[in-house]
C-alpha cells in the first residue's frame, strides 16, 4: 500500500485505555506496530524523529449473546472493541474522519473490531478479544495507506469474482458489491467469515457440478439465523459467516460483500476442512446442541460416522424429523436415549420417509443419531417440535 504523501516514518506510542479492561492498550499497540511493518511501506520511528505520530485510544468493549441454549445458557457470544485514532503531523491531523466533507480530516476515526466465540467448540472470551484486536490493528494500518488502493477491484459482478485461497484476506474495501470465489473441497466444508463493521453484509451463491444430487446451477445463499439456510448444502450462518458443505465433487462458492459503499475496510477469513463445522459430534457426550428460542431447526452435516444432535422436547409437544435431500442415499435419523441406544418402538426417519413422534406425558431430552454408509455424504435434516 502507498503511504500518505510526504510521510515515510511513523511513531506509534501506546494507546490510551478508557475502559475497565486492563491490558488492551498494550496488546493493540503491539498489533498496530506489527501491521504497520508488515502491510505498509512505512518505517517505525521514535516520537520526535518520525514524520508523523499515530495517536489513539480504546474507548469501549461490548459483549452480546448470539445463541443461547434451552436452559438459557450462553452457547455463542460476541466481543466488539471500539477504538479511535488519528495520524498527526505535529498538531495537524492528516489521517482522520472528514465530517464536513471539505476533503480534509477534522476528527479522529472510530473503528470497531468484532469477533465471536462458541463455548461448545471450546472457544473463549480471551480468544475473541485477541481476534477483535487483530481486526482493529489491520483496519488502522490500512487507513495509513492510499484509501483507493484495493488490489481486487474490478470484482463488481459474479463473472468478475476474484479467486481466493483459504486463509485471511485483510485490507479489503467495500465501495460497491465485491465478489469472490472459493473452492469447496469434495466431501469437506468451507467456512467464510466477514470481519468488519456491522453495516456490511455477507451472502453467497453456490454452483455445483453435475453428478450426485442436484444438477449444476447457481443457488442463492443468504441464511438469516444460526442453524438455518435457504438451500440445503449451505450449512449455517453465524454472525457474518457462511459454511458450505461439499458433495462428491469439488464445487465453487461465490461470496458477495455489500454495504453502504462508503469505502469501509474489512477482512475475509476462509477455512477449508475435511469435516463439517459441528465435528466432533460422533458420540452422545459430544452431541450438537440446538439453539433455543425456536421450534424448528435445520441441521446440516457430513456423514462419515454417526452424528448426534440433542433435542429438548417439552411436555405436550411432538417431534418430527425429515431429511431435506431425499436423493442423498442410505441415511437414517433415529431417536435415542442419553446413551445413544434407540428408543423402544421408534422407527428411523429416512430420505424417503419422515418420522413423527407423538407428544409425551413429560418433558424429555432425546438424541437424534444420523447414520449412513460413512462415505462423506452431505445431508440436511429438518427437526421440528409439533403440537398435537
Amino acid at each position: 500500500m502507498r503511504p500518505v504523501e510526504g510521510i515515510r516514518s511513523v511513531a506509534v506510542p501506546v494507546f490510551e485505555n478508557l475502559t475497565l479492561r486492563r491490558g488492551l492498550e498494550h496488546d493493540l499497540t503491539r498489533l498496530v506496530r506489527r501491521e504497520v511493518l508488515e502491510s505498509t511501506s512505512l518505517v517505525l520511528a521514535r516520537q520526535g524523529s518520525a514524520d508523523a505520530e499515530l495517536r489513539g485510544a480504546v474507548v469501549r468493549v461490548d459483549e452480546g449473546v448470539l445463541v443461547s441454549g434451552p436452559a438459557e445458557e450462553v452457547l455463542a457470544s460476541s466481543v466488539t472493541i471500539s477504538a479511535r485514532f488519528g495520524l498527526y503531523r505535529g498538531r495537524r491531523l492528516v489521517v482522520g474522519d472528514d465530517l464536513d466533507g471539505d476533503g480534509a480530516p477534522d476528527a479522529e476515526l472510530l473503528l470497531q473490531g468484532f469477533a465471536e466465540f462458541n463455548a461448545v467448540r471450546g472457544e473463549t472470551r480471551a480468544d475473541a478479544t485477541a481476534e477483535a484486536l487483530r481486526d482493529l490493528a489491520e483496519m488502522i494500518a490500512f487507513r495509513l495507506g492510499d484509501p483507493w488502493d484495493d488490489r481486487y477491484e474490478g470484482n463488481d459482478s459474479p463473472d468478475a469474482a476474484q479467486l481466493l485461497a483459504p486463509g485471511r484476506h485483510a485490507a479489503l474495501i467495500q465501495r460497491d458489491a465485491d465478489w469472490f470465489r472459493f473452492e469447496v473441497p469434495a466431501r469437506g466444508s468451507l467456512r467464510v467469515r466477514l470481519r468488519g463493521p456491522s453495516s456490511l453484509r455477507l451472502s453467497g451463491r453456490r454452483t455445483e457440478p453435475s453428478g450426485e444430487g442436484d444438477p449444476a446451477r447457481p443457488r442463492e445463499a443468504t441464511p438469516r439465523t444460526a442453524g438455518e439456510g435457504p438451500f440445503p448444502l449451505l450449512a449455517r450462518r453465524e454472525a457474518q459467516g457462511l459454511e458450505a458443505l461439499g458433495g462428491a465433487e469439488p464445487s465453487t462458492l461465490l461470496v458477495c460483500v455489500e454495504g453502504d459503499d462508503e469505502g469501509r475496510p474489512y477482512a475475509l477469513e476462509a477455512r477449508a476442512s475435511a469435516d463439517d463445522g459441528a465435528e466432533p459430534d460422533s458420540t452422545p457426550a459430544r452431541a450438537r446442541r440446538l439453539p433455543g428460542g425456536t421450534r424448528r431447526w435445520r441441521v446440516y452435516g457430513i456423514q462419515r460416522d454417526d452424528d448426534f444432535v440433542a433435542v429438548s422436547v417439552p411436555r405436550g409437544l411432538g417431534l418430527r424429523l425429515r431429511f431435506l435431500l431425499p436423493d442423498r442415499g442410505p441415511l437414517t435419523a433415529r431417536l435415542c436415549d442419553a446413551a445413544g441406544e434407540p428408543l423402544a418402538g421408534s422407527r428411523p426417519a429416512t430420505p424417503a420417509r419422515p418420522l413423527k413422534r407423538p407428544p409425551q406425558e413429560r418433558s424429555e431430552r432425546v438424541l437424534v443419531r444420523i447414520s449412513g454408509d460413512d462415505s462423506g455424504r452431505p445431508y440436511g435434516l429438518l427437526v421440528e417440535l409439533s403440537t398435537p
